[in-house]
């Protein structure tokens, strides 16, 4: 199965390798598996999976990107497991005071795993962080609009974070960020009234 095969490739890397992984004795079959995986698994897609997920981003308020394939749907499960662990409910590091953390963490997966993805699969992961990124940013920027240090800590961390996004990461202009958060009519107000 394609989680198994994923397993054997490595995937994802949590942290950066101290030295590079030596491909398997049967790289050539565990590639050809690959392809054939991944292209069934872009024939069950339907329109309606995709059709669904523009209508959740929508309600979200996060723009709407490309829909994700199914095969990165499913690459991106413990990734997406392990950010809702560390950075959802009481966990220390789901703080409002540091937006670094979560920012930094996407940043990082971004980083390990990008040689996967050019090499064996297609560069949209960096997209993919964005989005998740994008959907906590837009929860949390609520909870700050009455602290003013929180407020402007949590802007200069997203503008730190799209500046090495889009030059380090060669993330697409014509793909949303994480900017159009803070640029939206309620929080562009409190920003404005910060900066003054």
């Amino acid at each position: 199965d394609f989680e198994e095969l994923l397993t054997l490739l490595h995937w994802p890397s949590i942290s950066p390798p101290i030295q590079p992984l030596a491909p398997p004795a049967n790289a050539q079959e565990i590639s050809s598996q690959l392809d054939l995986l991944v292209s069934q698994l872009m024939a069950l897609q339907t329109s309606d999976d995709l059709v669904s997920e523009k209508t959740l981003a929508t309600q979200l308020g996060v723009p709407m990107a490309p829909p994700l394939s199914l095969p990165i749907q499913i690459m991106l499960l413990p990734l997406a497991k392990r950010f809702r662990y560390h950075f959802t409910g009481n966990r220390q590091t789901n703080s409002l005071s540091k937006p670094e953390w979560y920012l930094t963490q996407i940043l990082m997966w971004m980083g390990n795993n990008s040689a996967f993805m050019d090499d064996k699969i297609q560069p949209i992961l960096d997209r993919t962080g964005a989005n998740v990124n994008a959907r906590k940013l837009a929860s949390d920027m609520p909870r700050l609009l009455y602290d003013d240090a929180l407020f402007c800590h949590l802007v200069d961390e997203v503008l730190q974070f799209e500046k090495e996004l889009r030059s380090s990461h060669s993330y697409p202009a014509s793909l949303p960020g994480l900017l159009h958060i803070p640029l939206e009519e309620a929080t562009l107000q409190k920003w404005l009234t910060v900066e003054r």
